[in-house]
């Protein structure tokens, strides 16, 4: 009975350090979903980042290609502002050889006629 009686004792003990044990590992194992949902927060707001920078840079690439367009469009104005000027330069020319033309050949034409007139 002794026997029993200590071994009972015994296993008690051994009960009562079991249970301890596992409270602590309860409360340990407690902490670490704790922990653990805390981190999941964090990759959730990660991945609400991550998807808002995605986007943010997605309007980012969309405009670079609207100015990549507008710089073709504008590099195709400006080659036919630059072949407007030429032809409006050799116009210019153009005319003003006419106009040197005319005001010689009026010239010529004064001379003829004051020569005209002194004669008569």
């Amino acid at each position: 009975l002794e026997s029993c009686q200590s071994s009972l004792v015994q296993l008690r003990q051994e009960n009562d350090d079991i249970y301890s044990s596992n409270k602590k590992l309860t409360a340990e194992f407690e902490t670490l979903q704790s922990e653990v949902e805390g981190y999941r927060s964090s990759i959730s707001s990660l991945e609400t980042s991550i998807k808002q920078l995605t986007a943010v840079n997605e309007d980012y690439v969309t405009e670079i290609e609207v100015l990549r367009d507008n710089k073709e469009q504008l590099k195709g104005l400006l080659t036919a502002i630059q072949e407007s000027e030429s032809r409006l330069k050799g116009e210019v020319a153009n005319l003003t050889s006419q106009l040197e033309s005319e005001s010689g050949d009026r010239e010529t034409e004064r001379e003829a006629w004051k020569e005209n007139i002194r004669i008569l």
